[in-house]
């Protein structure tokens, strides 16, 4: 007799903060390539988002519109690797995929690049020289943002600027963490549709003074910091700024982006550990599945490399993993600060994972 062929698992790491037209059409094309038996496994940002922000609707919510556009499981990658610069951001995301020992291939998008483009993008910037270049010019460039600085290093080096737009920053750092960590997974650049934009549409509900914001938490920021001590530059500046916008200013550098202020204020409010981007991750929540998924995670969830947590309420988690957990929580209680809506810091520990 022969032997069933085990399902294609296909995994894209995502904000869907919102989830729009664009990422539809990934999924789309996700599933023609994985086929209609293949398991697609969305690991998606939790309550805080690789710029520093809050997302904009909770988790489930996005949990749930992924499902509805033919996402099978969606599993969380949690804070403080979800808000963190793209290299930890990439090597937390890596490392859950891999722990999970299930998935064959990742999805990302890419503006232009083909993966074979981003895949010697990523070989070039791994390599001594580079580092040591890199190295060297943030000591003669220390008013240059990182962005900034490392198109000029690939400029000295190979002649010409990387030409990387925002995902395609993503996936070079996926390819370079799959091969760090010497994860069985194949990847592949998806092109993205042109003229849709996340960013757009959350400055559109920003307008419209709707969903969860940074803005919304300003009291609760400013008030964690006024009562903080410490020696970091939010702490310093807090006591003489009248809101958010003038700490943020108070505080800026020449070197530093919006992205990069939001995410260290965030660390300074939550008292992240600055050690604890350099572990693994030991643990990602179920956000939501449909029967697929449910499948797939039963066959999962006896994993020793990595708990998934199905239920918060009732998990608390002993040993290495009660700190990351922790900070979790922590985490996700603090985006009650954030909503439009009142509501408890604990509103999101009470909710269930998904079902379709």
């Amino acid at each position: 007799m022969e032997e069933k062929k085990k399902a294609k698992v296909g995994a894209v790491i995502c904000e869907y903060n919102p989830l729009h037209q664009g990422h539809r059409f990934q999924i789309r094309e996700i599933r023609q390539l994985i086929g209609e038996e293949g398991v697609i496994l969305s690991l998606m940002s939790g309550d805080f988002v690789q710029r520093g922000e809050p997302a904009v609707y909770d988790k489930y919510d996005r949990a749930k519109a992924a499902l509805s556009a033919g996402a099978d499981l969606v599993l969380e990658l949690p804070y403080p690797w979800s808000a963190s610069v793209a290299e930890c951001f990439a090597s937390g995301a890596i490392s859950i995929l891999k722990d999970l020992g299930v998935v064959d291939s990742l999805f990302f998008g890419s503006e232009e690049k083909t993966g074979q483009e981003l895949a010697l993008y990523a070989e070039r910037c791994a390599t001594d020289e580079y580092r040591k270049a890199l190295a060297q010019l943030r000591k003669e460039e220390k008013r240059l943002p990182f962005p900034k600085l490392n198109d000029l290093c690939y400029k000295k080096l190979y002649g010409r600027e990387s030409e990387l737009c925002a995902n395609e920053i993503l996936g070079t750092q996926y390819i370079s963490e799959i091969h760090r960590q010497k994860a069985p997974i194949s990847y592949q650049a998806l092109r993205m549709l042109p003229g849709i934009s996340a960013s757009a549409i959350r400055e559109e509900l920003r307008e419209q003074d709707f969903g969860a914001s940074l803005e919304k938490g300003e009291r609760a920021i400013l008030t964690v910091l006024g009562l903080s001590q410490g020696k970091d530059r939010f702490l310093k500046k807090s006591g003489g700024c009248a809101d958010l916008k003038e700490l943020l200013e108070a505080v800026r550098t020449p070197a530093d982006t919006d992205a990069r202020l939001k995410r260290e204020l965030l660390s300074t409010v939550l008292q992240t550990p600055g050690e604890i981007l350099r572990e693994k991750p030991l643990f990602t929540v179920l956000l939501g599945a449909n029967v697929k998924g449910r499948k797939l995670l039963s066959g999962i969830r006896k994993n020793k490399n990595l708990q998934i947590v199905t239920k918060q309420a009732r998990t608390w988690p002993k040993g290495d993993l009660q700190k990351q957990y922790a900070l979790y929580l922590k985490a996700q209680s603090f985006y009650a600060s954030f909503c439009q809506e009142k509501r408890a810091g604990n509103t999101l520990l009470k909710k269930q994972p998904v079902f379709i």
